[in-house]
């Protein structure tokens, strides 16, 4: 995902206020540009590293910390409330994006679905839609078969 401090330079920004002044300035305050980026269209400064991003101009989206330090603890809150009073629920977190160790997405996905018989039976197949939606996506509910061939000695 790009870095969205240095707009994907990986050089730091120019935030200098001056900058549409400087673009519809005349003379030699255009040619010179702005001291620190010149006449970058990105504002991005030379010989400058952008902290957010160390450079790379990239950034993995991880919020799994933020999940775990401040969500959790609510959820908690949340899942026991929903039980007490009945509530059904289906929640999906998008935690972290795939990277070279972890090939798919990361979630957290939280299901309360009463019982089909103590609930209406369309609200009822709507929740379910809903959960299998968020754990399968679009593509419904895979099909897996699996076979052993063996060789019989006679």
């Amino acid at each position: 995902m790009k870095c969205l401090t240095c707009k994907g330079t990986g050089k730091e920004i120019c935030n200098n206020p001056d900058h549409k002044f400087i673009n519809t300035a005349g003379g030699e305050i255009h040619r010179l540009g702005c001291p620190c980026c010149g006449h970058d269209e990105n504002y991005a400064i030379p010989n400058t590293v952008c902290e957010n991003c160390n450079g790379s101009g990239e950034i993995m989206y991880d919020k799994e910390s933020i999940y775990d330090e401040q969500i959790s603890p609510l959820m908690t809150q949340i899942i026991e409330i929903c039980k007490k009073e009945d509530i059904p629920m289906a929640l999906q977190f998008y935690l972290k994006e795939e990277d070279g160790e972890n090939k798919e997405p990361l979630y957290c996905t939280t299901f309360l679905v009463p019982a089909k018989a103590e609930m209406n039976p369309d609200v009822y197949d709507h929740l379910i839609k809903v959960c299998e939606t968020m754990k399968y996506g679009f593509n419904e509910k895979p099909f897996c078969m699996a076979m052993t061939i063996t060789k019989k000695e006679a």
